[in-house]
């Protein structure tokens, strides 16, 4: 169970300022999106503002549904397992380049 501890939030989080893996970025942003949407209807429900003071509130939870089916997919196919291994291979390579640069084994990549 190491995947599900702090370290796996800090990887999160570093992945989303470094960039790493623009698919599984997208993804991540795509169920927080869901999460936020969730949590705007309910506020704009529960203070009946606009045209949402006027559906369901079942509507206004379709958002907290999408994502939870998400995650019970997400974690049932091993598709989380299988990010957070690419994430540690990710800086594996580059924790094992970076020291190779500095021992001068290796020439540094230049940046675009």
């Amino acid at each position: 169970m190491e995947g599900l501890g702090y370290s796996c939030f800090n990887g999160i989080v570093v992945k989303r300022l470094t960039g790493f893996g623009g698919k599984n970025l997208y993804l991540q942003g795509l169920l927080m999106y869901l999460v936020g949407v969730g949590i705007v209807l309910l506020l704009l429900k529960y203070l009946e503002v606009g045209p949402v003071a006027a559906w369901s509130w079942l509507v206004c939870l379709i958002p907290f549904g999408l994502a939870m089916v998400w995650w019970a997919w997400a974690d049932a196919t091993g598709y989380t397992k299988k990010k957070a291994m690419e994430r540690e291979d990710i800086r594996k390579k580059e924790r094992i380049d970076k020291q190779k640069i500095a021992m001068g084994t290796i020439m540094p990549k230049k940046k675009k």
